[in-house]
């Protein structure tokens, strides 16, 4: 057998064992993502682009939801606070603060 041909099996062999190792470390989501790959490259470029865009997608929702919880929690300590004086009047020195979201 030529040496091109025994090492490009050699190649492909491993190129197979490591392709099994990497599915068996994935969940349900990555595994599909890399279900078409044809190579340990492909799975790693498809993995790392995955996580990259999932990573941002995070980021942007937890921006999203500490500004909606910092915004919807004043509301509710404003609420709050004049449920607890017992009139429509804050009585904490926030109040100019709780006018605004009224």
């Amino acid at each position: 057998m030529p040496i091109s041909k025994n090492v490009s099996s050699e190649k492909e062999h491993l190129d197979c064992v490591t392709m099994n190792i990497i599915v068996f470390a994935l969940d349900s989501n990555e595994l599909l993502k890399v279900s078409e790959c044809r190579s340990t490259k492909e799975m790693w470029n498809t993995l790392e682009e995955y996580h990259k865009n999932r990573r941002s997608a995070l980021m942007d929702k937890e921006e999203f939801s500490v500004e909606s919880f910092s915004s919807e929690s004043r509301k509710e300590v404003c609420l709050m606070t004049k449920e607890e004086s017992g009139s429509n009047q804050v009585s904490t020195s926030s109040s100019n603060n709780c006018e605004n979201y009224f």
